[in-house]
């Protein structure tokens, strides 16, 4: 049983991603909050934190845009959360303005993200 538990908790600490489109801050597509869902169930359930992280892609727009882009698009998240059920004090903020995080070998769409994840 320990390596069930070890594996769900690795799950729920795991972030999970919302993708947005160029220049934009509502979640490109909807299916990306059903594991912000599950997470969110998880984090009322337990009494537990979230980390809400915000990005952009640095290729594009300029360090300013991607500034307040990334911190637009970790409030959206947190707005979503809220909406589910999460008490806002149990939601922190971050963003990271223009990022290239995920390599060359994938499309630069996928720094435009926020990340979710339960933190201590």
């Amino acid at each position: 049983k320990p390596v069930e538990s070890t594996s769900a908790k690795e799950l729920i600490t795991t972030p999970v991603s919302v993708f947005f489109n160029l220049a934009k801050t509502d979640v490109a597509n909807p299916k990306d909050l059903v594991n912000v869902r599950a997470l969110a169930k998880y984090a009322i359930d337990n009494n537990q934190n979230i980390l809400v992280t915000g990005y952009a892609d640095s290729s594009t727009g300029t360090p300013a845009i991607n500034e307040k882009l990334s911190l637009n698009r970790a409030e959206t998240v947190k707005e979503e959360l809220i909406k589910m059920g999460v008490p806002a004090e149990k939601i922190s903020t971050a963003h990271n303005g223009g990022v290239k995080l995920l390599g060359v070998d994938l499309p630069i769409d996928r720094d435009r993200r926020a990340t979710v994840q339960i933190v201590e």
